[in-house]
């Protein structure tokens, strides 16, 4: 017994002493592999955010990317709302840049105004040959601005030194009033032209060069719009939206509407929406002839919708 009992106390402290060393080392494991999550964790969000900025970019490219800019709508504020005092002979259009800067607007005297939203300075831009002012259009990075006129022609201004740069190719132009202008939303400034000679254009503005025509409505084509991919809707008082391909000189009718269809805008590259003169809205899916949605007297009343913007 004598030799026993040290025995014992030497064997419970070497004991203690392998369960501390085992819980030492277990919490250090559990150290190092906590911190490897985090590491790991970090990774995955740095890899996530890389794929989705990749998502974003090709969904650009394609055409499909969307921006949710309101769930429901309201009516803006009286004291949000501003006249602006203009001395002009009848207005004709508006176009407002993408940068929500300045808006543009245009008269049948032919002349041009830009009005500042930030400051709420009003210029005006008096054209040596004037033609009155059918449509107006800003490029994607608002740096130019395109007008339509009743004399055929179509002409360029420079949004930052408030210029006249050129008039496009008059030779391969339209053959009666430029009734529509759009910009496509894509490098390279394509504008489409719409007209009462019932044709499409397309023109590439860096290179001041027509590019194609396109044809299918049998009246005045009245509107047109585009975003990045090269389709474009249009509207027209044949009452029947046309949706072209221009780059495969493809066109696609859809149902005929009840009154003219007077302005039309694309929600994205697969939905467009139009209006009439008798105050309808209709929705179109580019793969269904019928239409997704009708709002007959959208604004309260049967009157004519006026234009459309998105």
């Amino acid at each position: 017994h004598f030799f026993v009992f040290p025995l014992l106390v030497v064997l419970l402290l070497c004991t203690c002493w392998w369960l501390c060393c085992r819980a030492s080392f277990c919490a250090m494991d559990d150290i190092v592999v906590h911190s490897d999550d985090e590491v790991d964790q970090e990774e995955e969000l740095e890899d996530l955010e890389a794929d989705q900025g990749m998502r974003l970019k090709q969904l650009f490219k394609k055409g499909k990317l969307r921006r949710n800019l309101a769930v429901h709508l309201r009516p803006p504020q009286q004291s949000a709302m501003r006249k602006i005092p203009i001395r002009a002979r009848c207005l004709t259009s508006l176009a407002v840049t993408t940068d929500d800067t300045a808006v543009w607007l245009g008269d049948l005297n032919g002349q041009l105004y830009r009005f500042d939203l930030k400051a709420e300075k009003l210029q005006t831009l008096k054209p040596e040959h004037a033609s009155p002012v059918l449509c107006v259009a800003c490029n994607e990075e608002a740096t130019l601005v395109a007008t339509g006129h009743k004399d055929k022609s179509i002409r360029l201004w420079d949004s930052r030194s408030l210029k006249y740069v050129d008039n496009l190719p008059s030779n391969w132009g339209h053959r009666d009033a430029v009734l529509g202008l759009s910009f496509r939303k894509a490098p390279g400034n394509e504008l489409l032209s719409c007209s009462a000679d019932r044709s499409l254009k397309v023109w590439s503005v860096d290179d001041m060069a027509y590019v194609r025509s396109l044809y299918g409505h049998y009246s005045n084509v009245l509107a047109v719009d585009c975003l990045a991919q090269p389709r474009a809707a249009s509207a027209s008082e044949d009452k029947i939206p046309r949706l072209f391909k221009f780059e495969e000189d493809s066109t696609l009718a859809f149902g005929q509407q009840g009154a003219v269809v007077e302005s039309v805008a694309m929600l994205d590259e697969l939905h467009f929406v139009t209006a009439s003169v008798d105050g309808t809205l209709t929705v179109y899916n580019r793969n269904k002839k019928n239409p997704l949605a009708v709002r007959k007297g959208a604004h309260g009343h049967q009157l004519p919708a006026g234009g459309l913007a998105v």
